[in-house]
């Protein structure tokens, strides 16, 4: 794998291919329409109504826009290195946040600088670009953003079990080449590349296992795809 900072280039340079983002998002490709149910269900369960929500490495803030026609967003700040993202992120919630902040850069940097706790931190296909010190490291930082009870949200890439990195990573190309047919060969192979030389998949066991040893005392697996290829996760402070 490539050196952190050139790492953090590529993935910067992927998601600035904006039409291969949305169409994942628009074509369901990686359970954003779950991740979206699975909020507002939850949500609404913990009877939480008056949000203050944080979000690492948020894109364009798709799940959150839509979560704002359910709930009243009091504060939301975004942590982001495409500064496309940011401007698209800008536009959605116009209107849907009270107190917005958008922040351009990468977030193992930023997220010790922001003010202040949140009920909410969401991270969607983010953190698996990180190697699992860094994870450790970075879950333990958002715990601290945490308000008491607060409620920390992980939906990404999470391997089986008994599988190493090379293999869920084959497996997921060939999910890909099979299933993502609205995409080009350069587009696929695009995904391919950034796939193989940025991701670092866990299990459960071993998301489960950093955010025990990041502080966290409470976590659910809640959903996983049917390829089992991403899953959604929530830790509890």
């Amino acid at each position: 794998m490539a050196s952190d900072d050139v790492r953090i280039n590529e993935i910067r340079a992927f998601f600035e291919g904006w039409d291969l983002y949305t169409t994942v998002i628009e074509q369901n490709y990686m359970i954003h329409t779950e991740v979206l149910s699975y909020l507002v269900r939850r949500l609404t369960e913990l009877g939480w109504s008056d949000l203050s929500i944080l979000e690492v490495g948020c894109g364009d803030a798709h799940v959150v826009s839509e979560m704002g026609r359910f709930f009243t967003i009091e504060r939301y700040c975004g942590i982001e290195l495409s500064r496309m993202a940011l401007d698209f992120a800008a536009t959605k919630l116009e209107g849907k946040v009270q107190n917005l902040e958008l922040i351009h850069g990468e977030m193992v940097e930023e997220i010790d600088r922001i003010q202040g706790k949140f009920d909410l931190i969401v991270a969607g296909y983010t953190i698996h670009h990180l190697d699992e010190k860094g994870k450790r490291a970075l879950f333990a930082s958002l715990k601290e953003r945490l308000y008491s009870g607060g409620l920390l949200v992980v939906y990404d890439v999470v391997h089986r079990q008994e599988e190493t990195r090379e293999e869920y990573l084959d497996r997921a190309v060939r999910h890909f080449e099979t299933d993502w047919t609205i995409f080009t060969a350069e587009q696929l192979k695009s995904v391919r590349n950034h796939v193989r030389q940025n991701d670092i998949p866990e299990s459960w066991e071993g998301w489960r296992r950093i955010a025990q040893e990041s502080g966290y005392q409470k976590m659910r697996f809640p959903y996983y795809d049917k390829n089992r290829l991403f899953g959604i996760m929530e830790f509890l402070d």
